[in-house]
């Protein structure tokens, strides 16, 4: 039997065990070829999952995650069909909070009465709370959550199709697989008071702390900066 190539960050994501042809073409419209693109895939933000905002304490145009479950829905149609709201309430205990999607009936597929939601967004009405478009999660049962609850969780930037919680769950999976094999760029230049790159992209997917994210950030960035010099260097040498 021929041995398969040993796993590289050069690994095309195609290759990768759990991803299908639907997953590697999704990833793809966001850039990400190889696995070491993958692991460079920068969230867009963070969200402290350790507590959870109530949504009595939600205020008017301020950005804040809650959680609840979903009471009831309905998708609502107007001006013969041709216009739409979908629209769920969710309810955590303290109050109720309307969570609407203008002109996306398609959103009614992805909940159902019962469900445990996180939401996030900011609020655009007090009475009744309302938040229009916010970005949810569905939370379900089993060891995942541990991935995505009493943490502090990446929010990555997506394409049509891939849910938030897979591509989360495919980096957790593969980051202890492949850390070991992220070098350091330029070891022959000392950064002290730095993680190592290793650590940096640990750090950039799942923080321990908010200032992680801002660590993992200028390690990465300055990275860049000193690839970007020392090719300004070699066009000097040749001009």
């Amino acid at each position: 039997m021929p041995q398969s190539p040993p796993l590289s960050l050069s690994t095309p994501l195609r290759a990768v065990l759990g991803i299908g042809t639907e997953r590697s073409a999704q990833l793809a419209r966001l850039h990400l070829q190889t696995v070491g693109d993958l692991l460079l895939h920068r969230p867009r933000r963070y969200e402290d999952r350790r507590q959870f905002l109530p949504i009595a304490g939600l205020r008017l145009g301020e950005p804040a995650t809650t959680r609840g479950q979903i009471v009831a829905l309905g998708l609502k149609r107007y001006r013969g069909g041709r216009k739409s709201v979908f629209e769920f309430i969710m309810d955590d205990g303290t109050a109720r909070l309307h969570c609407r999607w203008w002109n996306l009936p398609f959103m009614q597929n992805y909940f159902q009465t019962g469900d445990e939601v996180l939401v996030y967004g900011k609020p655009n009405s007090l009475k009744p709370r309302t938040i229009d478009h916010p970005e949810t999660e569905v939370i379900e049962t089993g060891e995942e959550n541990l991935i995505h609850l009493n943490r502090i969780v990446p929010v990555y930037p997506l394409t049509e199709g891939l849910p938030q919680r897979w591509l989360r769950a495919l980096l957790f999976r593969l980051l202890p697989q492949f850390e070991s094999l992220i070098a350091e760029p330029h070891p022959e230049i000392v950064l002290p008071n730095l993680p190592t790159r290793a650590n940096a992209v640990h750090m950039l997917h799942f923080p321990e702390a908010m200032t992680d994210t801002e660590i993992a950030r200028q390690r990465l960035a300055l990275d860049e900066f000193i690839d970007l010099q020392l090719a300004i260097q070699t066009r000097r040498r040749k001009l």
